[in-house]
């Protein structure tokens, strides 16, 4: 029997308080509603000054609360971006709006077409990599850096069906961990590929519950494994902050302004830019 989705997604989330891994609370706890560090969202701290606790209550809907079982959340953030790389992968190397001219009505089946050297499902190398983000994560526990690259590096010896050109070159350099990405991006200044992006979602998910600043540090260090140019690390760390913004029921495109107001200042406009311009026209 295939697992649930909420066993691919539940050991992520195992050091979260137990009355949030395991069943959204219904209602509240004392008279106050608890909120993720720093969310902003979902009411008061609770009266004893407990700001790592996290209710299930993410705000209301009338006059009824709206339960959020973060599991359940997680796992549609997991699997979603599994199931979109299978989606996408055939048309990777394809024109802008290829996928929505071959489907262009939702829901209607087929879509999940193979192609392009890709079986029907099969997720590419983004989701392989975050597979071994992730278990390095429910093993060793906050990001043991030298071990993700370890997995890393046998993954990429193993000779994966693919491999970015600029992932597969760290890997392979035969230098430290703390050294392969940067002295990548000192010979060719061109290191800001979205695969540090693409493979995020599990530590995402993962760091959540430590609240912004927590979990976008999180997200540089494990992007610039691969990645030497910060702009890479300033965007993985955007995907993080939404991340944890949508687990807690806000909505992260309201939340941009504030996402990019953590980020680093040479990157911030570009950013603004880009990403304010896509939610303009969602």
């Amino acid at each position: 029997m295939a697992p649930t989705a909420e066993a691919l997604a539940g050991p992520l989330l195992t050091h979260w308080p137990a009355h949030v891994r395991d069943h959204a609370a219904a209602g509240t706890q004392g008279s106050r509603r608890t909120r993720w560090p720093g969310s902003g969202t979902g009411g008061d701290e609770t009266a004893d000054g407990h700001r790592q606790a996290l209710s299930g209550v993410a705000g209301t809907q009338g006059s009824k609360p709206v339960v959020v079982n973060h599991v359940k959340r997680a796992a549609g953030a997991v699997v979603g971006s599994v199931v979109g790389d299978a989606l996408g992968a055939p048309f990777e190397f394809g024109p802008a709006g290829a996928f929505s001219a071959r489907f262009p009505v939702p829901g209607t089946g087929g879509e999940m077409c193979g192609g392009g050297g890709w079986d029907t499902g099969e997720a590419n190398d983004d989701t392989q990599m975050a597979v071994h983000v992730a278990e390095s994560l429910v093993e060793r526990g906050d990001p043991d850096l030298p071990d993700i690259f370890a997995r890393f590096q046998r993954w990429a010896t193993d000779e994966p069906k693919d491999i970015g050109l600029q992932t597969d070159d760290v890997l392979t350099s035969g230098l430290p961990w703390d050294q392969a990405a940067a002295a990548h991006f000192r010979r060719s200044h061109h290191a800001a590929g979205n695969g540090s992006l693409m493979r995020a979602t599990p530590s995402a998910v993962y760091f959540a519950r430590e609240g912004q600043q927590a979990t976008m540090d999180a997200a540089r260090r494990i992007a610039a494994l691969t990645h030497g140019d910060p702009a890479a690390w300033e965007g993985t760390a955007i995907f993080h902050d939404l991340i944890r913004v949508a687990l807690n029921s806000a909505d992260p495109l309201d939340n941009l302004p504030q996402t990019l107001a953590a980020i680093h200042p040479d990157h911030r406009e570009p950013a603004r830019t880009s990403l304010l311009e896509r939610a303009a026209t969602r």
